[in-house]
């Protein structure tokens, strides 16, 4: 709290902020609350990862909520006045084909004003990747008992130019499978229908129709740039934006700072240079 504080004071009024954080932030409400007041943090990448206990234990994110019950601590945080842009896996060992489309609807229901779904795949210098490239190792040995089911494909595969879908041999679902399902659950988030639910309840419901407006182009703009991968620091664009993708972040900027100007705030267009 003395940090609030110090923060509220230092900082100017007129900067907001996004930041990441975990969902532990709903027990401590008077720290929530400090959260979007003194600090002025207006949104929150919140690594979700999974909506069931199985896909949870499989990232080593016991903490987080399950079920119905992350959907009502997303929806605490979002009352709070903090928009959540929620980052969901595709992909985890546990994960079926079925697991995931359960995954989609909860995260339809969680009502966060923006999600993610990336691919499942252990980095260089996680305990994931070293279990795997020890499996790979030792597979052919008598009586080795692996720690994985899903394989990696490849060593050094962070070096080649594939796709996350190709980097793992998946124990439960097929490569086709598993881009399908993504797939399915960008298209389902970001459909029209969806967009416009979110907008009729919960924190989109009191935005102006300006603000909805931007919120609209927020989304099309999100899943033309960052769909199938999500946006990450290992997610860096490769191609340039298309005419359409370019002409919608201007349009969505340019009302921003309309929206913005009486707090004399503004954002520029780095993007699309």
């Amino acid at each position: 709290m003395k940090f609030f504080d110090e923060y509220d004071r230092a900082v100017p009024q007129n900067l907001f902020a996004f930041t990441q954080m975990t969902t532990e932030v709903i027990s401590d409400h008077e720290y929530l609350s400090a959260m979007y007041h003194k600090a002025r943090i207006r949104a929150a990448l919140i690594g979700l990862e999974s909506f069931s206990e199985e896909g949870l234990r499989s990232a080593n994110k016991q903490w987080n909520p399950t079920g119905q019950r992350m959907v009502e601590a997303i929806q605490t945080i979002q009352d709070a006045g903090i928009s959540v842009l929620s980052s969901i896996i595709c992909g985890l060992e546990s994960d079926t084909v079925q697991t995931i489309r359960t995954m989609r609807q909860f995260a339809l229901q969680s009502g966060s004003i923006l999600a993610q779904f990336t691919f499942y795949h252990p980095y260089p210098g996680t305990k994931d990747f070293y279990e795997m490239m020890n499996d790979v190792k030792n597979r052919r040995k008598p009586n080795f008992v692996p720690k994985h089911a899903t394989r990696i494909s490849q060593g050094r595969f962070w070096l080649k130019p594939i796709n996350e879908a190709d980097q793992i041999e998946h124990a439960n679902i097929t490569r086709e499978d598993l881009i399908a399902e993504n797939k399915a659950c960008w298209d389902a988030f970001y459909s029209v229908k969806e967009v416009l639910r979110r907008m009729r309840r919960g924190r989109a419901r009191s935005w102006p129709l300006v603000g909805k407006f931007t919120y609209v182009l927020l989304c099309l703009i999100f899943k033309r740039i960052y769909g199938g991968q999500g946006m990450a620091a290992d997610g860096v664009r490769q191609k340039e934006l298309g005419l359409l993708t370019r002409s919608l972040i201007r349009v969505g900027v340019a009302t921003y700072n309309h929206l913005s100007r009486k707090d004399r705030v503004s954002v520029s267009q780095p993007w699309v240079r």
